[in-house]
């Protein structure tokens, strides 16, 4: 027997708008990039850092066996207090994507803005688990899909593109 598992919220949780969580004055602290250690990750958040104009620090969650597993909230809290940001990447996959949504949906709970990085093939499923979490508008930037493996120019590229999107998003919230 098949049994499948509802992703949902329970019913009656309140979903939450992002821009009622955040608050826009963090962004004086730095800014967190954490990678969830997906192949190249913590390489275009290097090259996503040195394009935003923030300060910034690197984070990595740790071994690869990690990427599908959330932040616990201890290291999370510390995130929250070290950073007044955070940019998490990436959801290049279906589990990484899951865990990496979650994690900005507990720094958004925390009061920390957020924008979580997720190649656009993943963008409905990270918007699906973002609002089945009970947060709607969690800010989003959409990177080409595949991004691992394409080498550090094609990284450099693309992170120079979408920083204009993730210093916006940071910056103003959820579009």
């Amino acid at each position: 027997m098949i049994e499948f598992a509802d992703p949902r919220s329970a019913p009656g949780a309140p979903l939450v708008d992002y821009r009622d969580l955040v608050d826009p004055g963090r962004l004086r602290r730095p800014v967190g990039l954490h990678s969830n250690g997906y192949f190249d990750a913590a390489a275009f958040l290097a090259h996503l850092g040195a394009a935003l104009g923030f300060e910034t620090r690197a984070y990595v969650k740790g071994k690869f066996s990690e990427i599908s597993t959330r932040l616990d909230e201890q290291k999370l809290n510390e995130l929250a207090q070290e950073c007044g940001a955070l940019v998490l990447a990436y959801g290049h996959c279906g589990s990484c994507t899951s865990a990496t949504v979650r994690d900005g949906v507990a720094a958004a709970r925390l009061g920390v803005p957020v924008v979580v990085c997720v190649t656009e093939y993943f963008a409905e499923e990270a918007r699906h688990i973002a609002e089945a979490a009970g947060v709607k508008n969690l800010p989003l930037a959409l990177l080409p899909h595949p991004m691992a493996g394409t080498g550090d120019a094609a990284l450099a590229h693309t992170a120079k593109a979408v920083a204009p999107a993730v210093r916006a998003l940071l910056e103003q919230g959820a579009p």
